[in-house]
């Protein structure tokens, strides 16, 4: 919206919303960092200032958008060991939890004003331009994907292209509002995300990527709270609503969606 105001929205279809400090800024695009009180000041203040102002100005429109697309979170639902989440799910105890509910009741005078709102509540976004996939990509290319934290807890995911599916769904699916979890219906242990992506960068030599395991306490005492965020909270969800809403995945396999990501075709698919 470059050299545009509020009123330019005024009578256009719909919204998506996105804009917000992000939760990982890795030293020179790589190494992540834990969060400083700063960083988790902007991480809280970026998305809930920022939807409840936009969601204030829409609702004083005269013909506001008919929807709202607001990006979310699965963090909602923090740490739930192996039990599955669906939208009705509680909200969970630690930190980012709470961003996540404060974010989404900022969106509150947009639904007051009768637009309709859909929070995508995203897991973790697979793009080799950012996120975990690049943060962990790296080290897998120079020879390390262990297993970390005991490599048990569950890692919910979604490949970049259906990440923007969902949003070109949400805006045209009137009966969709809400909460709607987005995430690849094949739900895996990290130890499986791990060995997954050093079997596509590495071939048959990966298993030796994974061999010394990272224990927990490491990765937490030098990420802080940002290491649960990124590799040992549990948590798998049910995105059955947005499926029975009539989307269909593009990527459901984690296999072929890092291969298509980073270019890695199966030497079969090669001769």
């Amino acid at each position: 919206m470059k050299n545009k105001t509020i009123s330019d929205l005024n009578g256009k279809d719909a919204v998506v919303h996105l804009a917000a400090e992000t939760i990982n800024k890795p030293i020179g695009g790589i190494l992540p960092m834990p969060w400083s009180a700063w960083k988790r000041k902007e991480i809280l203040n970026s998305r809930v200032n920022g939807t409840r102002l936009l969601a204030e100005h829409l609702a004083s429109l005269n013909n506001p958008p008919k929807v709202l697309v607001c990006a979310s979170a699965i963090g909602y639902y923090g740490d739930n060991g192996n039990e599955i989440m669906d939208e009705n799910g509680k909200n969970g105890n630690d930190y980012f939890s709470h961003v996540v509910k404060e974010w989404e009741a900022a969106a509150q005078p947009a639904i007051d004003a009768g637009i309709r709102v859909v929070f995508l509540r995203l897991a973790p976004v697979m793009s080799p331009l950012g996120g975990a996939l690049q943060v962990l990509s790296l080290p897998a290319k120079l020879g390390s994907s262990p297993p970390v934290g005991g490599g048990k807890q569950w890692w919910s995911w979604v490949g970049i292209d259906d990440a923007i599916g969902s949003i070109y769904h949400s805006i045209i699916t009137e009966s969709l509002s809400g909460p709607v979890n987005v995430a690849s219906p094949n739900c895996v242990q990290q130890k499986d995300w791990a060995s997954t992506l050093a079997k596509v960068i590495w071939g048959s030599l990966g298993k030796l990527t994974t061999l010394i395991p990272i224990p927990g306490f490491i990765l937490r005492g030098v990420l802080g709270e940002f290491g649960d965020v990124l590799a040992l909270s549990s948590i798998r969800v049910d995105s059955s609503k947005l499926i029975k809403s009539g989307y269909k995945f593009r990527f459901e396999d984690l296999e072929e969606t890092f291969r298509h990501l980073l270019g890695r075709r199966k030497t079969e698919d090669l001769q």
